[in-house]
């Protein structure tokens, strides 16, 4: 089943209300409606959000509710990746790695960066990356043109030499120099390699005032 789903099945096994659902969170009931339906993407901090505000662990919801080989697989698990990324949860990110490996119809990509995230959470993103994960990447002529390339590249950058990763961050800026006639999905990666390279640019300091 797809997120917004796992949602709703979640909600009912709690007997809550959608209102009840979302008590606690900034979301609004008819945006978590449309979640529900599939008709709103539900993003990475909504989910962490409306999960720990009704004391469930990442690490259950995708165990107990996205275990489905009749969902939309790729898709889910690229999500729950993301979010067990996010959140460092390494039971998460190790459960969903399990049922990639295990699904015979899972691309080596995704596999490759299951393994990757595994890693980071594990070496707390202090881990060397495999260069059969780079091969991955720059196996199309037109890398820059495949998302999951751009998605593995904002992973790596936590963890490479940011330095070594300059010419390939150039590579994608000049090929989307205009930015805002891309599909949001689209920004929202390359929006993730443009902050994960300037997080960890040496020198590079973000200031938050309080």
């Amino acid at each position: 089943m797809d997120i917004g789903t796992a949602l709703r099945h979640l909600r009912d096994d709690l007997g809550l209300t959608q209102k009840q659902m979302i008590q606690g969170t900034k979301i609004t009931v008819s945006h978590y409606s449309k979640l529900e339906k599939g008709q709103n993407r539900i993003f990475i901090e909504n989910l962490v959000e409306i999960l720990k505000q009704r004391n469930i662990s990442l690490s259950y919801f995708v165990d107990h509710y996205l275990n489905d080989e009749n969902s939309e697989k790729e898709v889910n698990y690229s999500e729950i990746l993301n979010i067990a990324f996010y959140e460092k949860d390494k039971i998460a990110a190790e459960e969903i790695k399990r049922q990639i490996f295990s699904d015979k119809s899972s691309s080596n990509e995704l596999r490759d960066r299951a393994t990757l995230i595994v890693d980071m959470i594990d070496n707390q993103g202090q881990s060397n990356v495999d260069a059969r994960i780079i091969n991955s990447i720059f196996k199309h002529d037109n890398w820059t043109q495949y998302d999951e390339a751009i998605i593995l590249l904002g992973n790596i950058i936590r963890t490479s030499n940011v330095l070594n990763m300059s010419p390939l961050v150039l590579t994608l800026i000049r090929k989307y120099k205009d930015l805002d006639k891309e599909k949001i999905e689209k920004q929202r990666r390359l929006a993730t390699v443009g902050i994960n390279y300037l997080f960890n640019f040496p020198g590079f300091k973000i200031e938050v005032q309080h």
